[in-house]
């Protein structure tokens, strides 16, 4: 095919993207990525979940209900900070914000929604899981049988914990404290509650500190 000098240089320039001198500076126009480009699709906190459980990645901590951050509190922190602990220690600990409950089943309660959680997290054994329901305003934690001697601070087994109800009352002990401090940063007034961000912050970061060895007497 037969191309003038004009007509092949005028290729090349359409073909070259344009520049522009503005004052001091030379800035060069591109052509626009396309839309499936540029328009990713946004994913919510549960189909992130999913899609990171079908990859087989660790999830430190997640926020389904979406509240983060608050009060100074961030779900990248809180995963920071329980993925470092685990790199050091081998000792896993998950935590989770859910707007509210939502049953695997019919007829589920919470503290078997808890359980079952642990299992298909793989702490159920050996690690220790904190779910938050935000509607309940309520609190579940699980810990693995290894961990509870050091927990309650006495040797025994989940069995003899569960007894008069030791372990629900020592859960409830770490709470509580959780809420102190958690009060105590943001000034709150007696009676009212402390954000939920920073009780899961000050919850996790008691269960980092808790000792591994168990106590050397009965």
């Amino acid at each position: 095919m037969h191309c003038s000098t004009y007509g092949f240089l005028g290729l090349i320039l359409a073909a070259t993207p344009v520049v522009k001198a503005q004052g001091d500076d030379i800035t060069r126009e591109h052509t626009p990525p396309s839309s499936a480009a540029c328009c990713a699709t946004t994913l919510t906190p549960q189909q992130e979940a999913a899609a990171r459980q079908a990859r087989g990645e660790i999830a430190y901590f997640e926020d389904h209900a979406g509240v983060l951050p608050q009060a100074g509190v961030t779900a990248t922190g809180l995963a920071r900070l329980l993925s470092e602990h685990e790199q050091a220690t081998g000792r896993r600990i998950l935590g989770r914000i859910y707007g509210r409950f939502e049953p695997m089943h019919p007829g589920q309660t919470l503290g078997g929604f808890n359980r079952v959680s642990a299992e298909q997290l793989g702490v159920v054994n050996t690690g220790i899981l904190v779910n938050y329901f935000a509607e309940l305003d309520q609190w579940m934690i699980w810990l693995g049988e290894p961990l509870l001697p050091a927990f309650m601070g006495r040797r025994g087994t989940r069995d003899e914990f569960l007894e008069n109800d030791g372990l629900m009352r020592q859960k409830d002990a770490y709470l509580e404290a959780a809420k102190q401090r958690a009060a105590q940063r943001v000034g709150v007034a007696s009676g009212e509650s402390p954000p939920s961000a920073l009780v899961m912050e000050e919850l996790l970061a008691a269960f980092v500190a808790m000792p591994f060895a168990p106590p050397s007497s009965p």
